[in-house]
């Protein structure tokens, strides 16, 4: 999967959102203070008669238990986001079960819906602008939704990313997992930190939506002690559950066509780096893309094959049939 990839570069990255998320932990802990404290029969004057009746000792060890607090908080969103960011992107355990396997229905008959709409929009001979955005609509629907029934997932997220993987094995032959760690290296640099600013944008939508969640325990917990504050909470709290989410499809809409892009425009410098020719045609691609792949996952699969020229190294006349050489080699 790409996302692991990028979690694997986000080392120091993790680093700053760590360092930013005690922000978070300390609002959190403050508000279940708050909620505590309100609960209480004197409300907020008890505490405040409670806090001057400790010695200093006492209240250094409660500021130390309230930082402890805070410090495990916000170790436990950075422990949790990954899995609520798996979660997210379709990767339920036992595949969602009864669950999972309705979502996966419900996907299906959105995307057929999608197709019967492009098709009857490419039937009218003279579009409107409404027909115009219902087309649009369409192919970003189908862009979105695997074609096979079998890669389907439960969640929004998880079919746009899953769709975008699959892509590139459709349109030129190239597996994603196999080849995208070797097309990184061939990017250039404003490419790959667009790429790496997307997913981090991701994370940090994922991170929210992980930090609502807890805010939910807060929210269960607060009804038992003060009863007046949970419709309040409970309507904000599921407010910002959408727009995190709505927030996390956003940014990995603009991942996705990273991605995308890296592969359009770039899948021939990988051909370069490696030494293979560069395929000549749409269908020679598409012939050429998986013996790539496999070349990459676990050795040759046509013997003899012929390498393209190194730089200031004579060309050999031959090459594959169906095969380019690079711009600007001669042959």
């Amino acid at each position: 999967m790409i996302t692991k990839f990028f979690e694997g570069l986000g080392g120091e990255l993790g680093k700053r959102w760590a360092a930013a998320l005690i922000g978070p932990a300390s609002l959190l802990v403050a508000l279940g203070f708050g909620a505590w404290a309100m609960g209480r029969e004197a409300g907020f004057y008890d505490v405040k008669t409670y806090l001057a009746d400790r010695n200093d000792v006492e209240m250094v060890a409660l500021a130390v238990s309230a930082l402890a607090a805070v410090i495990l908080l916000r170790q436990a969103v950075l422990l949790v986001e990954p899995f609520v960011a798996r979660l997210l992107q379709g990767a339920w355990p036992f595949d969602g079960g009864p669950v999972g396997v309705r979502r996966a229905e419900r996907w299906h008959r959105r995307r057929d819906e999608a197709r019967a709409a492009l098709i009857e929009s490419l039937g009218s001979p003279s579009a409107t602008r409404h027909e115009a955005r219902e087309y649009a609509r369409a192919m970003q629907r189908l862009r979105e939704i695997p074609l096979d029934d079998t890669e389907l997932r439960p969640t929004a997220a998880g079919n746009i990313l899953r769709a975008a993987e699959l892509r590139p094995v459709a349109q030129y032959g190239l597996d994603t997992a196999v080849c995208w760690p070797r097309l990184w290296v061939c990017l250039p640099e404003h490419l790959r930190k667009e790429l790496r600013d997307a997913h981090a944008a991701m994370t940090a939508a994922s991170t929210a939506f992980t930090w609502l969640l807890f805010s939910s325990l807060l929210v269960v917990w607060a009804v038992r002690v003060w009863s007046g504050c949970f419709a309040v909470a409970a309507a904000a709290l599921l407010v910002g559950l959408l727009w995190a989410y709505r927030r996390y499809l956003g940014a990995i809409r603009v991942f996705v066509s990273l991605i995308d892009t890296a592969f359009d425009l770039y899948r021939k410098e990988l051909y370069d780096a490696l030494r293979w020719p560069r395929p000549a045609t749409s269908t020679a691609e598409l012939e050429v893309g998986p013996r790539v792949t496999q070349y990459l996952w676990g050795g040759l699969v046509v013997p003899d094959q012929r390498w393209t020229q190194l730089e200031g190294v004579e060309a050999t006349p031959e090459l594959t049939a169906g095969v380019e050489p690079p711009a600007g080699e001669t042959g």
